[in-house]
C-alpha cells in the first residue's frame, strides 16, 4: 500500500469530476500535492488506495454538491476528516468545502452551512481561482500531521447494560449527520433558524435501525460527548408518564455510576443525582433513552430529557410510536439508501449490481430484512444465489418473518378504513397512492382520518403526490388475514382507479401506474382489464415511455389478434422498446401497414438482405411515402453504409417537417437523432453532439426526460464523446470517463426495465465495453464483454452487429495485452461478419479491417497488413470522409507499415497496471 502523503484529498462525487478539473490543476501548479481519483464508479467502495490517501492527507477539500450528499463513499471521507478534527478540538479543522449551489440546505453537518465554505470559480476566472488556491494553501500551512493521526480513542465511558457501539454498522452517513446536526445545530441558528437544541427524537418503523444508528453515532462521535454515554431502555414500561419516569429512574439506578445512591432514594432523587453528575463533567454527555412505548408527548419529552442539565447533556429519545407536539427535533428514520443497502448485502455475499439491487428493492431497503436475507445467503453458500432468494421470498416470506412479525400487531390494531386503504395498496402498484384515488376509495372524511392514522403509525410515507406504504407493510397486510377476498379488493380498486379524475399531472402518472398493475391481473373481468390497459397506454405513450407501455400492448394484441390497428400500435411499441423479434412477428400480422416495422426489425436483427425488398417496395414512389416511413428508409441507408445519401435525405426531411404545420414533435426529434447518428459515423461528430444535446434539451423542457427519444439521445451523447473528428482531436479522458459512466448507467437502467437479455441492454453493455477500451482499460473491457457474450450470441446470433462489435472489443483488448494471435482472430471474425452484413465500406467494417491490419503487422504478416491498410485508406475517403481519424490512421499505417514488425511491437503501448 502506498504511503505517499498529500496536502489535499479531493473528495467529490463522480458526476462532478469535470467541474473540479481546473481547480485541481491550479492547486498542483501552486505546489500542492493533491490526491484526485479520476475513476470514481457509481457504486464505488473505499479501496485500500483511497483509504491510505485519505489518512495520509493533511486536509480534505469537499466539492459538496447535491450529488455528494447521497454518495456513501463521499460521506465516509467527510466523516473521517470531521471526526479527526473533532478529536483535535475543531471538527472542521481539516475540512474545506466548495459549495456549487446558492442554497445550503444540502450541507451537513450544520457547522458547514454556517458560511464555512467557498464558491467554485467560474471557468476562465483566473483571478478568483488564484484566490481560492491561496486560501487552500494558507490553510494547509497552518496544519501539522495527517487526518489518520487521530483515530477513535476507545477511551470513552459507556454507562449501559449493552456493548458499546454496534457491530457491522453500514453507511447511513446522511442520517448520522442529521442526528448530529439536530443535537448541535442550535449553536448555528443563523443558518438553521433554530431556537431549540440538545434533544432529538428518533422514530420510525420497527426494525428500521434506530437503536443501531444511535449506537453508531455514540461510538464514532465520542469526541463530541467525552463526558460519557448513558444508555437506558424503557422496554416493559407502560405508556403512563409516571410509569415511564419510574422505569427511567430504575434504569439509571441500575448503572454502576449510581451504586452510591441510597436504595431508599426516590425516583426524582435519582434523576437529580444524574443531572448533578452530568453537570459536573468537564465535557458534554450523551443520553440515549431507548424503547419508549406508546405516543411520545411533549410532557414525556420534558421528563426524560432532564432539561435542568442544560448544554452539558445531549439526549436521543427512541420510539416506534407516534410523536405529537414534540418540543424536540424529530428524525423519522426511513429505509436505507440503495447504495447503502447494496453495500450491506455485499458484505454477506458478492453479487452483480442488478441482482443485489433487485433483492434490496424487494425488501424495501429495510435494514433488518436486509441483514436476515444476507445471513441466509451467507450460511447457504453456493446453494442459494441472489435470484434464488428473491424468488423464494416472493413465494414464501419466511426468510423475513421476524420483520413482518414486528409489524403484524401494529397493522392489526389499525381502524377499518386504514386497513382498507392498505389492502388496496397491496393489489395496486408499489408506487404511492395519490390523494384522488384515496378519496375515491374511502370518501373525503374517512380518507383524511385513515391517512393521519397511517402516518402516525409510520406505516406509510408521505410523498409530494400521495402516500406510499413500505414494501414489508404490504407483505404483512397480504398475509395478515387469510379470509380476505383479494379479487374483490382488486375489483374495488380498479373501479376507483377508472373513476378517479386525473387532473393533476403527478397524480395522473401514479393513477396510470396503478391502472397498468391492475390490468395485468388475471382475475378481473375482461372489459375492466381492457379499460385499465387503455388508460395506462394513454399516459405512457403520451410520455414516450415505450417500455412501460409494452406489456399492455402485448396484452391487447393477444386479446384482439385480428384487429390491425391494435397490432400495428403494438408492433410500433415493440420496435421502440428493442423487442425486434416480437415487432417482426406482430408487424407481419398487421398487414401492409406493418411493413415498415417489419423492414426496420429485420435491419435491427442484422437480417439486412431480407429487409432490402421491403424497403424497395415501400419507397417505390419517391415523395409519396409517409414521413415516418421515409425516415425509417433513410435510417436503413446508414445501416448499409450509404451515409452521405442518408444525411442529405434527412436534412431535406427535417427542413420539410419544420415548415409543415401540425407535424409530430416526436417525429421531428427522431429525424434529428437519426441525422446525428449519420453525422457521428462520418465526419460530423461535433455537429452530432450538438444535435443530440438539442434533442435532450427539447424533451427536458417538456418534462419528458424518460421519453424513448430522450433516452436514446443521452446514449448517443455518451457515444459521441468517445468519437473524435480530425478537427476535434484534443484528448478528453474526463469526457470519456463520463461517457463510460453514462453508458454503464443506461445499461443498468435498461437491465432493470427491459431485462438483462434484451437487445437494447446487450447493445449498451457492448457500448460500455467500448468506452472502457477508450479509457485504456482493456482488462475491464474484456471482462465486461465476457459477462454478456454468451447472451449476445444466444439472443442475437454471431452475425449481429453487437456480437461483431463485441469481437472488436476483445480484439482491442488482446492487442493491448500484446496477445496478437488472439487480436488477429477476433478482428478477422469481426471484419468478415461486418463485411457480409453491412458491406465492405461501412465505417464499422473499415474500423475492424484497420484493427485487423495492425494485428497482421504485429505478427510480421506485412503483405496482409498492407493490403488491408490500403483498402481502408481508399474507402474511408468516400465512406466517412477525409476529416475522420480512421482515414488518417489508415493513411499513416500504410506509410509506417514498412517499419519492421519488431519495432511496431516495441512502440506498442503497455496495458495499465491495474487492469
Amino acid at each position: 500500500m502506498s504511503q505517499k502523503v498529500y496536502d489535499v484529498f479531493m473528495s467529490l462525487a463522480g458526476p462532478d469530476r469535470t467541474r473540479v478539473e481546473n481547480l485541481v490543476r491550479a492547486m498542483e501548479k501552486a505546489g500542492l500535492s493533491v490526491f484526485y481519483d479520476q475513476r470514481l464508479p457509481v457504486y464505488r467502495g473505499i479501496t485500500a488506495e483511497i483509504e491510505s490517501a485519505l489518512r495520509n492527507s493533511t486536509t480534505l477539500l469537499a466539492y459538496y454538491s447535491r450529488d455528494y450528499t447521497n454518495r456513501a463513499a463521499c460521506q465516509y471521507e467527510l466523516t473521517t476528516a470531521f471526526l479527526a478534527g473533532l478529536r483535535e478540538g475543531d471538527p472542521i479543522r481539516r475540512i474545506m468545502v466548495i459549495n456549487p449551489h446558492r442554497e445550503t440546505d444540502h450541507l451537513a453537518p450544520a457547522v458547514l452551512a454556517d458560511e464555512k465554505f467557498d464558491r467554485l470559480p467560474f471557468p476562465g476566472d483566473d483571478a478568483e481561482t488564484s484566490r481560492v488556491v491561496r486560501e487552500i494553501k494558507a490553510k494547509v500551512r497552518t496544519l501539522t500531521g495527517r487526518i489518520g493521526d487521530h483515530p477513535v480513542s476507545g477511551e470513552q465511558t459507556w454507562h449501559a447494560r449493552r456493548q458499546p457501539g454496534t457491530p457491522d454498522f453500514t453507511g447511513r452517513y446522511h442520517q448520522i449527520w442529521e442526528l448530529h446536526s439536530a443535537l448541535v445545530k442550535h449553536r448555528f441558528g443563523l443558518t438553521h433558524y433554530d431556537a431549540t437544541g440538545g434533544v432529538c427524537v428518533l422514530t420510525g418503523l420497527p426494525g428500521i435501525g434506530k437503536s443501531a444508528l444511535a449506537a453508531a453515532y455514540a461510538w464514532h462521535f465520542e469526541a463530541s460527548h467525552r463526558g460519557g454515554v448513558w444508555w437506558v431502555s424503557l422496554d416493559g414500561s407502560s405508556t403512563d408518564p409516571d410509569s415511564l419516569a419510574a422505569t427511567f429512574a430504575a434504569e439509571l439506578r441500575a448503572l454502576l455510576a449510581f451504586r452510591a445512591v441510597p436504595p431508599s432514594a426516590s425516583d426524582q432523587e435519582v434523576i437529580v443525582a444524574f443531572a448533578d453528575h452530568v453537570a459536573n463533567q468537564p465535557e458534554p454527555s450523551l443520553l440515549i433513552v431507548d424503547g419508549i412505548p406508546g405516543e411520545l408527548t411533549a410532557e414525556i419529552v420534558h421528563r426524560l430529557a432532564v432539561p435542568s442539565v442544560g448544554a452539558r447533556l445531549r439526549t436521543v429519545l427512541i420510539t416506534n410510536g407516534a410523536v405529537t407536539d414534540s418540543p424536540a427535533h424529530v428524525l423519522n428514520l426511513g429505509t436505507m439508501s440503495e447504495e447503502d443497502a447494496w453495500d450491506l448485502l455485499q458484505r454477506y455475499r458478492d453479487g452483480s449490481k442488478s441482482e443485489v439491487t433487485a433483492l434490496a428493492r424487494r425488501l424495501g431497503h429495510h435494514p433488518m430484512a436486509l441483514r436476515l436475507a444476507g445471513h441466509r445467503l451467507q450460511i447457504r453458500g453456493s446453494l442459494t444465489g441472489y435470484a434464488d432468494l428473491l424468488a423464494e421470498i416472493d413465494r414464501d416470506a419466511t426468510a423475513i418473518a421476524p420483520v413482518t412479525a414486528l409489524l403484524r400487531h401494529r397493522i392489526g390494531a389499525l381502524h377499518a378504513d386504514a386497513v382498507q386503504l392498505l389492502r388496496a395498496a397491496v393489489v395496486c402498484s408499489p408506487v404511492a397512492m395519490p390523494a384522488g384515488l384515496v378519496r375515491r376509495l374511502l370518501g373525503n372524511a374517512a380518507a383524511g382520518t385513515a391517512v393521519e392514522e397511517l402516518q402516525r403509525e409510520h406505516v406509510v410515507t408521505p410523498t409530494p403526490s400521495g402516500w406510499q406504504p413500505h414494501g414489508l407493510v404490504r407483505d404483512t397486510v397480504r398475509d395478515l388475514d387469510p379470509a380476505v377476498d383479494w379479487t374483490a379488493v382488486a375489483a374495488e380498486a380498479a373501479d376507483a382507479v377508472l373513476e378517479t379524475d386525473g387532473a393533476d399531472p403527478a397524480e395522473e402518472s401514479l393513477r396510470a401506474r396503478h391502472a397498468g398493475h391492475l390490468a395485468l391481473r388475471d382475475d378481473l373481468p375482461d372489459p375492466v382489464a381492457v379499460r385499465l390497459h387503455r388508460l395506462a397506454l394513454a399516459h405512457f405513450e403520451s410520455m414516450g415511455e415505450a417500455i412501460l407501455a409494452l406489456p399492455h400492448h402485448r396484452a391487447l394484441a393477444r386479446r384482439f389478434p385480428d384487429d390491425r390497428t391494435t397490432l400495428l400500435a403494438a408492433a410500433r411499441c415493440m420496435f421502440d422498446s428493442g423487442a425486434f423479434e416480437e415487432a417482426l412477428e406482430v408487424g407481419t400480422r398487421a398487414g401492409d401497414e406493418g411493413r415498415r416495422i417489419v423492414a426496420g426489425s429485420l435491419d435491427a436483427l442484422g437480417r439486412i438482405s431480407e429487409a432490402d425488398p421491403l424497403w424497395t417496395a415501400l419507397m417505390a414512389e419517391p415523395g409519396r411515402a409517409p414521413a415516418d416511413t421515409e425516415m425509417a428508409y433513410l435510417r436503413s441507408l446508414r445501416l448499409r453504409g450509404r451515409h452521405q445519401e442518408g444525411r442529405r435525405g434527412l436534412a431535406k426531411l427535417i427542413a420539410r417537417l419544420a415548415s409543415s404545420a401540425g407535424q409530430s414533435f416526436d417525429l421531428v426529434q427522431a429525424a434529428e437523432l437519426e441525422l446525428a447518428r449519420a453525422e457521428m459515423e462520418t465526419d460530423g461528430q461535433v455537429a452530432a453532439r450538438r444535435r443530440a444535446a438539442a434533442v435532450v434539451a427539447a424533451y427536458t423542457a417538456r418534462n419528458l426526460s424518460g421519453h424513448v427519444n430522450a433516452v436514446e439521445a443521452n446514449r448517443m451523447l455518451a457515444d459521441a464523446r468517445l468519437t473524435l473528428a480530425l478537427t476535434d482531436l484534443k484528448a478528453d479522458p474526463v469526457g470519456w470517463q463520463d461517457a463510460a459512466r453514462e453508458l454503464e448507467r443506461l445499461r443498468d437502467q435498461h437491465a432493470d426495465t427491459h431485462g438483462r437479455r434484451s437487445v437494447l441492454t446487450l447493445t449498451l453493455a457492448v457500448a460500455h465495453a467500448e468506452a472502457l477500451i477508450a479509457l485504456g482499460r482493456p482488462g475491464a473491457a474484456r471482462r465486461a464483454v465476457q459477462t454478456v457474450r454468451d447472451d449476445v450470441l444466444d439472443r442475437l446470433g454471431p452475425q449481429h452487429p453487437a456480437a461483431l462489435r463485441a469481437d472488436m472489443v476483445l480484439g482491442y483488448a488482446a492487442a493491448q495485452f500484446h496477445e496478437y494471435p488472439a487480436a488477429r482472430n477476433h478482428n478477422a471474425r469481426a471484419w468478415a461478419g461486418l463485411r457480409d452484413t453491412l458491406g465492405p465500406t461501412h465505417p464499422n467494417t473499415l474500423r475492424a479491417e484497420f484493427n485487423l491490419a495492425v494485428a497482421h503487422k504485429m505478427l510480421g504478416e506485412s503483405a496482409a497488413a498492407r493490403q488491408h491498410f490500403c483498402h481502408v485508406e481508399r474507402n474511408t475517403a468516400s465512406s466517412v470522409g477525409r476529416g475522420t481519424d480512421l482515414h488518417w490512421q489508415a493513411k499513416i499505417g500504410k506509410g509506417l507499415q514498412l517499419m519492421p514488425s519488431a519495432l511496431w511491437r516495441q512502440i506498442a503501448p503497455q496495458p495499465p497496471v491495474d487492469d
